[in-house]
């Protein structure tokens, strides 16, 4: 009995760090060393705009580029990029920068079991799916997902900390910088702690110097709407499109390449996969509200899920040229809900029923991995043009559930790395607007 019980132990101790980080690394690693780069859709430019940084960093030629005065919520990832790119070509700053995000969830996600005495390996798969292998994690989010970590980073501090006015205004100030939406939902979650623990006022003067950020932010040049808008006609088609956002919670993604995607086979199963796990996760969620009603005792964290889920699904389909802001909102929710349904224990079986659809999806996804080789050979390279928005077939909607446009910006990875062996400035101008960079207009220098 002894030796089986420090068996278990063992299991525990180790079990929380282990399963994120296999997981993790076992399914990014193939996808890097196949591509030879760091291609996770939106990333490549991201990539670019690091080589950019760099070289205003070590040139101080602002003659092309230069850096808005303003802060900006995505400067985390932008800044980690571009000190890697100081110091490495830009194509492995890159996927350095990818290593050290998935990390960084890994281990946060260690933590946050640790402190809520989660059980290791269902809660381990779970929150690897919600914290570092979520959708946003394919489209190249990098700062979403150090966002998520710092999100777990918090909810695993000791409650009594996570109201004090110095915690919550650092925590804030640091979830800015990551991602507008991980603001949001930092601020959501440390409202529900104040909230529940009779401390509003604490947190609400915690939040203060991020609120100074966002407002010196939104009136500064720097603030600027997105690329992209998407137009939903009428209500059915917007609770379709809500339920896709759901089910894209799930495990299974579709990685394109070349223009080509999974087969079809692969991508219906990865498509009913992630509706199961959409449907155990709500058996969990209601589980933990039936308890926490019974008992007339709602921990904070669930409350702040439930708020950041009700908001997920009444944001619009776009806001300010963002297409899905939502979705943002979805890991930080079900991070959330997942930490107060089994924390100490609690609902073993539903935990372990959403684990197994989660792990089937990765395993499926694994599987889109494994065809990346088959589906780069029969793509056609014509139809990664960023601006498209379509898959090869862009009659087929079926076909292109769950899709990665892995390689959308491979030219920019490309272009990046020239600049760097050329030791010249890069020369084409920065694509996304919701950068701390700015082309600087000079007709001497357009190409």
């Amino acid at each position: 009995m002894t030796s089986s019980g420090a068996n278990r132990r063992a299991v525990a101790r180790w079990g929380r760090w282990i399963t994120p980080l296999l997981v993790s690394f076992g399914l990014v690693l193939p996808v890097l060393v196949m591509l030879r780069g760091p291609l996770l859709q939106d990333l490549g430019e991201w990539v670019y705009e690091a080589r950019v940084g760099a070289w205003l960093v070590t040139t101080g030629d602002t003659s092309r580029f230069t850096v808005t005065p303003a802060p900006v919520p995505y400067l985390t990832a932008q800044a980690l990029l571009t000190g890697l790119a100081v110091m490495l070509q830009p194509s492995l700053a890159g996927i350095a920068g990818i290593l050290i995000t998935i990390t960084l969830g890994s281990l946060a996600v260690g933590t946050l079991i640790k402190e809520h005495r989660l059980p290791p390996l269902s809660a381990g798969v779970l929150l690897t799916l919600v914290v570092v292998l979520t959708s946003c994690f394919w489209n190249g989010y990098l700062g979403h997902q150090i966002g998520l970590a710092l999100i777990c980073a918090y909810l695993a501090l000791p409650r009594e900390l996570r109201t004090r006015p110095a915690i919550v205004a650092g925590v804030t100030i640091a979830g800015f910088f990551t991602h507008g939406m991980t603001w949001a939902a930092l601020g959501v979650i440390a409202g529900a702690h104040g909230l529940v623990d009779r401390r509003l006022a604490q947190v609400a003067i915690g939040s203060l110097p991020s609120l100074g950020l966002l407002a010196w932010f939104v009136t500064s040049a720097a603030s600027s709407s997105g690329d992209g808008e998407l137009e939903v006609d009428g209500p059915v088609q917007l609770a379709v499109y809500k339920a896709y956002t759901l089910a894209k919670m799930g495990g299974y993604q579709n990685l394109f390449v070349n223009g080509s995607g999974d087969w079809r086979a692969l991508m219906l199963t990865g498509a009913a996969a992630n509706c199961a796990f959409v449907a155990a996760f709500a058996a969990l969620a209601v589980a933990a509200i039936v308890t926490a009603t019974r008992s007339q005792t709602w921990r904070p964290e669930l409350l702040a899920g439930l708020i950041l889920l009700g908001v997920a699904l009444v944001m619009p389909p776009s806001l300010v040229e963002i297409v899905n802001p939502g979705e943002r909102l979805l890991s930080p929710a079900a991070i959330c809900i997942a930490v107060a349904a089994l924390a100490g224990g609690q609902h073993r079986m539903l935990g372990r029923a959403a684990a197994t659809a989660a792990g089937l999806g990765l395993v499926l996804t694994a599987g889109s991995v494994a065809l990346l080789p088959t589906k780069a050979a029969a793509g056609d390279p014509d139809h990664r043009d960023p601006t498209a928005g379509q898959a090869s077939d862009a009659t087929d909607r079926a076909g292109v559930l769950f899709q990665h446009r892995l390689d959308q910006y491979e030219s920019r990875v490309a272009a990046a790395d020239a600049s760097w062996r050329a030791k010249a400035s890069p020369t084409e101008p920065l694509i996304f607007k919701t950068t701390n960079l700015v082309n600087v207009t000079r007709p001497d220098l357009e190409r």
